[in-house]
């Protein structure tokens, strides 16, 4: 279970590397709440809603694994 902790941090860093460059690649990085206003239409606001849910997912089971408690592993499925 240990062995699993550094990759599910090296893809937490590297997801949350990706969402600020994705951020950063806007035209106006501070209107990225903005974007959010049209999930239903626009594949950005669909980007930052899912990445956004997949980060938290994420980081919560390596909290969880680093200080070992369960449950931990639901969430490494669901991401």
């Amino acid at each position: 279970a240990r062995g699993a902790l550094p990759a599910m941090a090296g893809a937490f860093v590297l997801a949350c590397v990706g969402l600020l460059a994705s951020a950063l690649h806007m035209g106006y990085p501070l209107n990225a709440l903005n974007a959010l206003r049209h999930v239903a239409s626009s594949w950005l606001s669909r980007e930052i809603v899912f990445a956004s849910l997949y980060l938290a997912a994420l980081g919560l089971g390596v909290v969880l694994l680093f200080f070992r408690k369960p449950g931990w592993q639901p969430l490494l499925a669901l991401a």
